[in-house]
């Protein structure tokens, strides 16, 4: 057979190669290809293709099972370039000819550009006659539908609602009926669809079936998740009611943007805080500056360090001076088990908070940046984006006009992103760190100063130890400090599995110098001394030692001369003796 294959997940997974049936291979195999088809033409990490493939039951060495099923894969589509290997994972490279989903997602970005209604009518009727049934529906990876294939979703059923807004805008309310009741049966509680069905019976001279859909909305919304219809929806329930006159109107626009909505998303503030006096007074400092422009601060520092702490503890002080609310987001740049979120995700969830309905949210990503700029324009607000993966990801997100507070938090240093005020967070004094510890674990204890002072230490004086710590300190009546301290000397899960997260966008150049350095016995790393133990020029290990100080794994404490921290450098050395065992 000869000619590119062409793939469709809009439904079953189905190949073909010049019209005929291509045959993949067993379950697992189709499984991997559907996770690469599902982010066509973007990497997929190797760790998020072993969660599809195995679930929660990966094999003992996951990543050579991942290798060799892409060698198969490979194998089977006949054309080895298709899959592309990258950093980390790997990357399907399609066009919309070859791939139903792509061509889906072309049709939609034309149609959100297309300024008359007949033919944005047009360009949705192409892209949902693409589905063929749920997407993959042959397949059984419970991560791949919940992770994959709901996103995807969620577009199409976008779509089947500004199509039939746009069918009902031209007059065609009876035969958007039998669609309707369809879809509000496969989805009893997404309230637009009901809506539409309202208004559809309503201008169909059914005046008392609208009410009828209403009602019975109204009741699942009721007995499964115990809350009451939207304001958008009992605001056309009523108009209904009252024979509103405007309803008649085909072209009568819907409410697009609710009314002014003060957010207050922040998460709630450590009871104990402690510390941080001098990074608490600089931010305060910060927002009482004119408001000339969006007064911003980059909080960067190591797995552990206190970032989120700090920036949620200053938006509680600060909060009555913005009083038009609060945005805050997990970005998920640094999450065990989460991919960093997109953008075009989290500007859509912001958008919502701040009282834009679905319908209004544009599908490409700078109309949506743009919606949220002029959307916050006039307002005082805090805005934090929290655990920032790289630049890409937050620039989307930054306001564009005076009045915002705006703090980012991120485990690298994000040296484009142009702030106000650039902080960097080191461990906690060790006064400081006593404090923290001893506030925290609540119970008074006969204990040594010298076995506080020991076990501070230990915890590297990092607040996501301490916090362990204390927990486990609490949980344990009859131990004393000194019992803790050998306890933890067999390792803090939690400060483990930060610092690996630190490390999984490392080149392998730089993984493999971080892990040489946890048997570096010096206290200090130099560029010079760095050559030596890398068998490297100067040049190249200076080079190598200022980007791990950017990814907060390991700190420049004078010029030239780093250290690694001593969580980091007992994860690594743990990971080398993981490694080793394994090997």
């Amino acid at each position: 057979m000869s000619g590119k294959p062409s793939f469709s997940v809009l439904g079953p997974l189905k190949v073909t190669r010049g019209g005929r049936p291509v045959r993949v291979g067993p379950p697992r195999l189709r499984t991997l290809l559907a996770s690469l088809l599902l982010r066509a033409n973007h990497p997929v990490p190797t760790s998020e293709l072993v969660e599809r493939l195995w679930n929660e039951r990966p094999p003992s060495q996951p990543r050579d099972a991942v290798q060799l099923y892409v060698v198969r894969l490979r194998q089977a589509l006949g054309d080895p370039r298709l899959i592309r290997t990258t950093p980390g994972g790997y990357q399907l490279e399609l066009d919309p000819t070859q791939l139903d989903l792509l061509r889906f997602d072309q049709l939609l970005r034309q149609s959100a550009k297309a300024s008359e209604t007949g033919r944005r009518v047009e360009l949705l009727t192409e892209a949902l006659r693409l589905w063929r049934g749920p997407i993959c529906v042959d397949l059984d990876s419970d991560v791949l539908h919940a992770l994959d294939a709901t996103p995807v979703n969620e577009r199409r059923l976008e779509a089947e609602e500004q199509l039939i807004d746009d069918e009902l805008s031209l007059g065609h309310h009876a035969s958007q009926l039998p669609r309707l009741r369809r879809l509000l049966a496969e989805h009893p509680l997404r309230e637009r669809f009901c809506g539409q069905l309202m208004l559809a019976l309503y201008r169909s001279g059914r005046q008392a079936e609208a009410v009828q859909a209403y009602t019975a909305t109204a009741d699942v919304l009721t007995h499964e998740l115990g809350v009451s219809p939207g304001r958008e929806l009992r605001d056309l329930h009523r108009a209904i009611l009252a024979a509103d006159p405007r309803l008649l109107a085909a072209d009568t626009p819907a409410v697009t943007i609710a009314e002014p909505v003060r957010p207050a998303q922040l998460p709630a503030d450590t009871p104990a805080f402690t510390g941080r006096v001098r990074e608490v007074e600089e931010l305060l400092h910060l927002a009482g500056q004119p408001a000339t422009t969006v007064l911003a601060s980059r909080i960067d520092g190591m797995a552990g360090v206190g970032k989120t702490a700090l920036a949620v503890h200053v938006a509680h002080r600060l909060a009555p001076e913005f009083p038009d609310g609060q945005l805050f987001v997990d970005l998920y740049g640094y999450t065990e088990g989460r991919s960093p979120l997109a953008p075009g995700v989290v500007l859509a969830r912001l958008l919502r908070a701040l009282g834009v309905q679905d319908e209004s949210i544009p599908v490409e990503l700078d109309e949506r940046a743009a919606l949220y700029r002029s959307t916050l324009a006039g307002r005082r607000m805090i805005v934090v984006l929290d655990n920032a993966h790289d630049e890409s990801q937050v620039r989307p997100l930054l306001p564009g006009s005076p009045g915002c507070l705006l703090l980012i938090t991120s485990r690298r240093r994000l040296r484009t992103i142009d702030a106000d005020h650039q902080l960097t967070l080191d461990v906690l004094p060790k006064a400081d760190a006593i404090a923290m510890f001893t506030r925290s674990h609540g119970r008074e204890r006969d204990d040594s100063r010298q076995a506080v002072d020991e076990l501070v230490e230990l915890c590297g004086r990092l607040p996501l130890a301490l916090r362990h710590a204390a927990e486990l300190f609490r949980s344990r009546p009859f131990w004393s400090a000194s019992q803790l301290t050998e306890r933890l000397r067999e390792g803090i899960s939690e400060v483990d599995a930060a610092f690996a997260l630190s490390s999984r966008d490392l080149t392998r150049d730089q993984e493999r110098a971080l892990r040489l350095f946890g048997k570096h016995t010096c206290g200090e790393l130099t560029p010079q001394s760095t050559a030596i133990l890398l068998h490297s020029t100067v040049a190249e290990s200076r080079r190598l030692l200022e980007e791990l100080a950017d990814a907060q794994l390991v700190k420049e404490h004078a010029p030239d001369r780093y250290r690694l921290h001593v969580l980091a450098r007992a994860t690594s050395l743990k990971q080398m003796s993981a490694d080793g065992a394994a090997a």
